[in-house]
């Protein structure tokens, strides 16, 4: 389950509008780059839209050579190995066909940027 939970009457395409914004206003500076000072002011818009506490923002690295990848942790209400195996049964079931690792890998790979 994602641990990111949504103000009241915020939508998941808020963060989207927040980072192609930024993206239009870093498009003006010389080496078309997000900064430092970007990233403080997408967290800033992020906690508006965010209940869940932010606690950084990780730019796209700049060298185009290397990524972050963000490994989340074990879901909160899992426990224990029974619990993970039921929690992973549950997901294939109600989302048939993929699996959970399928999911999540996309999901990682897509959250590395490029």
């Amino acid at each position: 389950m994602a641990r990111a939970v949504l103000r009241d009457k915020r939508a998941p395409w808020e963060v989207g509008q927040a980072i192609v914004a930024a993206w239009f206003k870093v498009l003006q500076n010389p080496d078309g780059r997000l900064t430092a000072t970007e990233g403080l002011e997408l967290k800033q818009v992020f906690e508006e839209i965010f209940a869940t506490p932010i606690h950084d923002v990780i730019l796209d690295p700049a060298d185009n050579e290397s990524i972050n990848i963000l490994v989340p942790q074990p879901p909160k209400e899992v426990h224990t190995q029974a619990d993970l195996l039921s929690y992973l049964a549950k997901f294939h079931n109600n989302t048939q066909p993929h699996h959970f690792h399928e999911e999540l890998g996309d999901a990682i790979i897509f959250g590395c940027g490029k």
